[in-house]
C-alpha cells in the first residue's frame, strides 16, 4: 500500500505541476493540509481531467478501508473508569470493576448498531488510600495507570535499566486508554522523543515487547510520518508529541532519549 501511495502522489505533484505551468484561467490552489481524495475530485472536475478524479477516487476509497480495518480491530468504546475499591480497611484487599460497550454484529464496522455486549474486567485492589497513589513520583492516571515521564537523557540500555530501578518498565502504550492518557501527560512537553517499549531484531523482523501486547498490530499506534522506516540500524521505539498528537518513531537504540515509565499492577 506504501508503494501505491507513492506512485499516486507522484502523478498527482505532476500533474498539477503541468496545470500551473499552462496557467489556466481555472487554476484552483489547494493547501497542503487540506489535500486529500474529496479535493482531487474536485480539481479533475474543474479541469475535466479523468485521471485526477481517479486518483482522488482511489484515496476516498483507501481512507474508508482504513477506517472500516480500524473499526473492526476496536468495535468497543474506551472503558469506563474503575470503580472504587471494595476494600474495607488499609489492610485489606477487595476488587475494582469496570465497563465498556461492544458491537461485534453491526451492519457496519463502524456503525456500532445492533446487539450491544456489555463487558466488565475486575482486578484485585488494596483498600483505604493505598490505593490511591502510585508511589514513587508516578501519578495514576484517568484511567487508573501509574506512569511517569523521566526528562533525564538515556540510552535505549539505560532507559531500561532506569524504569526497573523504580519497580516499573518502560511503557507499552498497547490500549487506547493508554494512548490517549500519556498524550495528555505529555500535551505541554513537544517535540522531544521519549523511549517506549518495542524492540526488534532487524529491520525485517517483528516488534517484540518486554510487557503486554503488541500495539502495532491491534490498531492503537499510530506512526509518524514516514514510519516505520526500513533503515537497519532502526530497532527501537521511541515516542513523541508534536503539535498536540503523539506519534511513534523507529529509531537507534543508542541515542540518547527521555523515557516514559509504567508501574503494571
Amino acid at each position: 500500500m506504501a508503494v501505491s501511495f507513492k506512485v499516486l502522489f507522484a502523478v498527482f505533484v505532476t500533474f498539477v505541476g503541468y496545470c500551473s505551468a499552462s496557467k489556466t484561467s481555472q487554476l484552483i490552489s489547494v493547501l497542503r493540509k487540506d489535500a486529500d481524495g474529496e479535493n482531487l475530485i474536485k480539481m479533475g472536475t474543474s479541469f475535466n481531467n479523468s485521471m485526477l478524479k481517479l486518483i482522488g477516487h482511489t484515496f476516498v476509497n483507501l481512507e474508508e478501508n482504513v477506517v472500516h480495518e480500524l473499526c473492526q480491530k476496536t468495535p468497543c468504546t474506551l472503558w469506563s473508569n474503575w470503580t472504587n475499591c471494595t476494600a474495607n480497611g488499609t489492610d485489606a484487599f477487595g476488587f475494582q470493576t469496570r465497563v465498556r460497550k461492544c458491537w461485534y454484529n453491526s451492519t457496519d464496522a463502524c456503525a456500532h448498531d445492533g446487539p450491544v455486549t456489555i463487558e466488565t474486567a475486575s482486578k484485585v485492589c488494596e483498600g483505604g488510600h493505598v490505593q490511591q497513589t502510585c508511589g514513587r513520583a508516578y501519578i495514576r492516571t484517568k484511567h487508573g495507570f501509574c506512569i511517569k515521564y523521566i526528562a533525564a537523557e538515556f540510552t535505549r540500555a539505560g532507559a531500561v535499566k532506569k524504569c526497573q530501578s523504580e519497580g516499573a518498565n518502560i511503557m507499552n502504550i498497547d490500549t487506547k486508554e493508554r494512548w490517549i492518557d500519556h498524550a495528555n501527560l505529555l500535551s505541554n512537553i513537544t517535540s522531544s522523543f521519549f523511549w517506549v517499549d518495542g524492540t526488534r531484531q532487524n529491520s525485517k523482523a517483528p516488534w517484540s515487547f518486554r510487557v503486554g501486547t503488541d500495539p502495532t498490530k491491534n490498531g492503537v499506534v499510530q506512526w509518524g510520518v514516514g514510519q516505520p522506516n526500513s533503515n537497519k540500524d532502526n530497532l527501537c521505539l521511541s515516542g513523541t508529541i508534536i503539535g498536540g498528537k503523539a506519534s511513534y518513531y523507529a529509531g537507534t537504540c543508542v541515542l540518547s532519549r527521555h523515557v516514559l515509565c509504567e508501574i503494571r499492577k
